[in-house]
């Protein structure tokens, strides 16, 4: 429904939804997230405190070459972390799920990923969590910056030979 609200002298119009209990409004949040996660054109995946992927939409199953289906239930480290950055994405899990706070959450970040085929790529991810009834769920937005770190390398590589031109 649709109330009005008062927050520092201003009217707000606020729509609810009535959720009888918190095992109700778990299961709205996860569903929440999940239509968000479905229904973006961006890559997204969700995974819970062990790190197991509990969403993964379309546009990541196209990003990483991985079907919905048969990631679910998978720790996303063992699918789109590279080997060799497992070791402090598992550091970093076991402080979220320990109930720390992860280095990386809240922020975006450049990374390494994996796709299907072994191949690395560069991402940027940003890394927010919620807390629900259910546990804690960590959901992650991906951008794959392949094309800007081409342009970055170009436009440094136009740089250096300037600059030995000019010496």
């Amino acid at each position: 429904g649709l109330v009005d609200a008062t927050r520092d002298g201003e009217l707000w119009k606020l729509w609810y939804t009535a959720i009888p209990t918190p095992e109700g409004m778990a299961a709205e949040i996860e569903r929440r997230l999940a239509l968000q996660a479905t229904g973006s054109m961006q890559p997204f995946t969700t995974f819970d405190a062990a790190g197991r992927i509990v969403e993964f939409n379309p546009a990541a199953e196209a990003m990483f070459g991985l079907r919905r289906a048969t990631v679910l239930g998978h720790a996303v480290g063992d699918l789109i972390v590279p080997p060799h950055l497992r070791p402090a994405h598992d550091a970093g899990m076991a402080r979220v799920s320990g109930g720390g706070q992860g280095h990386i959450l809240g922020q975006r970040v450049e990374m390494q990923a994996l796709r299907a085929d072994g191949s690395e790529f560069p991402i940027e991810v940003g890394l927010s969590h919620v807390q629900t009834e259910t546990g804690l769920l960590v959901l992650a937005s991906i951008l794959d910056i392949t094309r800007r770190k081409q342009i970055e390398e170009v436009l440094e590589r136009r740089v250096q030979e300037r600059t030995s031109e000019i010496e």
